[in-house]
This record gives structure tokens, C-alpha cells and sequence, in this order.
């Protein structure tokens, strides 16, 4: 949702939507471990892919349906830090943060896009 609101807030045209783009497209593939498991990059884009949601539910579930994977040992650097809290405890936990702050911010973005697009009068340019 945040991604669309960016049309609309940011006045973007001709399906350029550099937000999509640069997160989606480039860090989220990159640092989130959908090509390869976090461990294997170096430690500051393993930070930075802690706070993307995809690499805790690509943690989880690399653990749960890799036969004879290791479920306890942590990998992440949220991981690391708390070694009190089971791995995909750790990562369920964390998906539930994430969206309950990623949801209304999103949905208050986009409900602000379309009201400014109401105001400016491009909705219809969209039809």
C-alpha cells in the first residue's frame, strides 16, 4: 500500500515509480534472501535486511522445510542478539511488529494519495 500511495502522493507518471523500483526491485531481492540465505552477505546488509519483513519469513521458512535443517541456531542478527527466543519464534514475533506498523502506515498513505488526487484532479488520468 505504501507503494501505491506513491503515485498518487508523489505525482509519479507513465508507470515510473522509483519507490517500487529501488526496494522491491533491487534491496528487498538483494538483502532480504531470496536468492541465497542472508548469512553469506556482509554484515551491513545483513542489517539492512533485518528490517525488511521477506528475509523473517524466508528465515522461517528455510527452517521449517529444509529436512534436517538447523531449527535452533540463530542466523540473523536480530537472532544473534536475542539467543534467549527460539529462531522462528524470534521471526513470527517480528512479522507481527512489522504489520501491525506496516499496515495503518500504509493504509493512511494511500487514503492521503487519493485525496490528494481527488484535490489536484489527476484520479481520472489513471481510467
Amino acid at each position: 500500500m505504501i507503494s501505491a500511495s506513491s503515485f498518487y502522493l508523489f505525482n509519479f507518471k507513465q508507470n515510473t515509480e522509483p519507490v517500487k523500483f529501488i526496494f522491491q526491485d533491487v534491496i528487498i531481492a538483494l538483502t532480504a534472501g531470496y536468492y541465497y540465505p542472508i548469512t553469506v552477505l556482509p554484515y551491513p546488509l545483513q542489517v539492512l535486511g533485518s528490517f525488511i519483513p521477506h528475509t523473517y519469513a524466508l528465515d522461517a521458512l528455510r527452517r521449517l522445510m529444509i529436512p534436517g535443517g538447523e531449527t535452533l541456531t540463530p542466523v540473523l542478527p536480530l537472532q544473534l542478539a536475542l539467543q534467549g527466543i527460539s529462531p522462528i519464534a524470534l521471526d513470527i514475533i517480528v512479522l507481527i511488529i512489522m504489520s501491525v506498523v506496516f499496515l495503518p502506515l500504509g493504509w493512511f498513505m494511500y487514503v492521503k494519495g487519493i485525496e490528494k488526487a481527488r484535490k489536484d484532479g489527476t484520479l481520472t488520468r489513471w481510467q
